[in-house]
């Protein structure tokens, strides 16, 4: 007698994805299409293919009223939104009937309008986790590719398009190249010893004194505590292709030039 087994082609699991935060200090849909043009202006790619989750979490529960207007506003301007974040149910109900997902906030209000770190969100079910795409495998713990001592997650192989390392809880240090399309996140600090030319997301989960190190820079996008960059176009210079640190001031990103001695 032959026992026929049945593998379901699906499972449910829980699944975190570092996304983009987009924070609204303002409803006011002029206010925001200027805005959004002038970044379009200085950096036409700036939204391109880059999912958004829209933080309104520093607004009143009446946004809930204003969110078909940002979604036709965000959707002319070419921004992809996953999600909406914010505490409130009816702004949830809202976010729903427009099609995003709704993350509530956990943590309360600011009481004047200040850069929230954003954090890593839970991700609905219909989207992937996230995992070392193809072609080729991430970097391993096999045959010496990839260390942990500690809090520090060592790299010693290149990362290739496609490919994302995160080292949670800890900084990552990457003493190989990282080519364009690849990511790099990291809770704390993250430093490459090599031509950078993919994703850097330090301070993933909020930490707004992490910092980002590069022997040889030519980022596609630097991130710090949920604050951005993107650097395809409007990298200086002085910078390009040198050994920079990336930190954040306020809300700002600061990009300096680092002296390499030898």
């Amino acid at each position: 007698m032959t026992a026929t087994h049945s593998l379901s082609v699906l499972d449910i699991k829980s699944a975190s994805l570092d996304v983009l935060s987009l924070l609204l200090r303002s409803a006011d849909p002029e206010l925001l299409r200027n805005e959004l043009s002038a970044r379009l202006a200085r950096r036409p790619k700036a939204f391109a293919s880059e999912p958004f989750l829209l933080d309104v979490s520093a607004l009143d529960d009446s946004v809930a009223d204003a969110l078909p207007q940002l979604c036709e506003l965000l959707q002319s301007q070419g921004v992809r939104i996953i999600g909406v974040r914010h505490s409130s149910a009816a702004v949830g109900e809202q976010a729903r009937a427009l099609g995003w997902g709704w993350f509530p906030a956990k943590l309360e209000r600011p009481s004047a309008p200040v850069a929230e770190p954003a954090e890593p969100v839970s991700v609905p079910e219909s989207l992937p986790e996230p995992v070392a795409a193809e072609p080729e495998p991430a970097p391993q713990v096999s045959g010496g590719g990839l260390g942990c001592t500690g809090k520090t997650l060592v790299v010693d192989r290149p990362v290739r398009a496609g490919q994302q390392v995160y080292a949670r809880d800890g900084n990552l240090v990457v003493l190989a190249a990282v080519s364009p399309g690849a990511e790099l996140i990291a809770d704390g600090d993250i430093h490459v010893y090599a031509r950078m030319r993919g994703r850097a997301l330090a301070g993933a989960r909020g930490n707004v004194d992490a910092r980002i190190f590069m022997q040889q820079m030519a980022a596609e996008l630097v991130s710090i505590a949920g604050v951005y960059r993107t650097l395809e176009e409007d990298l200086p210079e002085t910078l390009h292709e040198r050994a920079v640190q990336v930190s954040l001031d306020g809300s700002k990103l600061v990009l300096a030039a680092m002296a390499v001695s030898g």
